[in-house]
């Protein structure tokens, strides 16, 4: 039973840590482009992406996706931290 619990628990704490990730990839196609609206569309993208389904097959579960979506969510947060002291962020 514990055990269950605490594999639960680690699913939710990817799922978390997973959408939180969105927005840093959502930030860094912002920063890139120079839009609020391209980082908007970018959200709105993933989100559709990690939440819709074709048929019956769904990325909602898929635990590959999660952690890809993770990988992109810390380059992407170095690729925006790179240099940032030294470029006009504006």
């Amino acid at each position: 039973m514990k055990i269950l619990l605490v594999e639960d628990d680690i699913e939710i704490l990817v799922n978390s840590a997973v959408m939180v990730s969105i927005s840093f990839i959502s930030l860094l196609a912002g920063l890139r482009i120079k839009s609020s609206k391209a980082s908007i569309i970018t959200g709105v993208i993933i989100v559709f992406f990690t939440q819709g389904n074709i048929g019956t097959y769904t990325l909602f579960d898929n635990m590959p996706f999660h952690v890809t979506l993770l990988v992109i969510s810390a380059i992407s947060v170095f690729l925006t931290l790179y240099k940032l002291e030294t470029k006009d962020v504006l």
